[in-house]
């Protein structure tokens, strides 16, 4: 359950509800001076303050994707880059399997009334790549659309976009894709609409000091997790 789902959302947002409608019907009850009148009226200020509050904070985030995950959150992982022991041959020896670790997030389109569903919404993975050469990590998140998760496309290659974001700090990690220009919402729009074929979107931010990070998966990939050349 990460800090965008829905699942964390509603069980916060829903006791900072009923605590305001608590504090609303019970105030009066606790009206007049003494120290537990006193008492109660500021519990249940500070209560209804502090989950107003952070039901506020957890909206902001799911809407602009600061904190995709806990890890971004509490710092369990980096974005800047990391130098490794280098070999020249390393990059013919790597595994690609070793190179990126994928994380699925819930930032992906989702249906209303309907549960999340890769195969017809699409779903939007956090990868962290390292570059088999350089041994530079980056980060990216990208979007897979509904076809990549559907039998009939799994021996098609699908394109690849590498859409590159900066905010001008060079912290962004390319979530203004995400949460600026909402990329797979438009982009699962247009499948569906038949405007555009199904295509997997990379968005990755600006990188500045360092140069870029090559990998195997720069080519187009096979539609499929787990298929050859996937990024399953």
């Amino acid at each position: 359950m990460q800090p965008v789902s829905a699942a964390f959302l509603v069980l916060v947002c829903a006791p900072a509800a009923a605590c305001v409608v608590a504090a609303v019907v019970l105030w009066p009850r606790f009206a007049g001076r003494g120290v537990r009148p006193v008492a109660a009226r500021t519990g249940l200020l500070l209560g209804s303050q502090a989950l107003l509050t952070a039901a506020v904070v957890l909206l902001v985030n799911r809407y602009f994707v600061f904190y995709a995950t806990w890890d971004d959150l509490l710092g369990g992982t980096t974005t800047s880059a990391t130098v490794k022991q280098v070999q020249p041959s390393r990059g013919a020896e790597a595994a690609p399997a070793g190179l990126v670790h994928r994380e699925a997030t819930e930032l992906g389109p989702k249906r209303r009334g309907h549960q999340r569903d890769p195969a017809e919404d699409g779903r939007v993975d956090r990868l962290d790549v390292e570059g088999a050469r350089s041994g530079l990590g980056a980060q990216a998140y990208v979007y897979l659309p509904p076809e990549y998760f559907q039998p009939r496309y799994a021996n098609r290659r699908l394109p690849v976009v590498i859409a590159v974001s900066d905010d001008g700090t060079g912290s962004d990690t390319g979530t203004a894709w995400l949460r600026q220009a909402r990329l797979p919402d438009a982009a699962v729009a247009a499948i569906r609409a038949g405007r555009a074929q199904p295509v997997i979107y990379a968005a990755v931010g600006a990188v500045r000091r360092f140069a870029p990070v090559r990998t195997p998966s720069a080519s187009p990939v096979h539609g499929g997790p787990g298929k050859p050349g996937g990024p399953g």
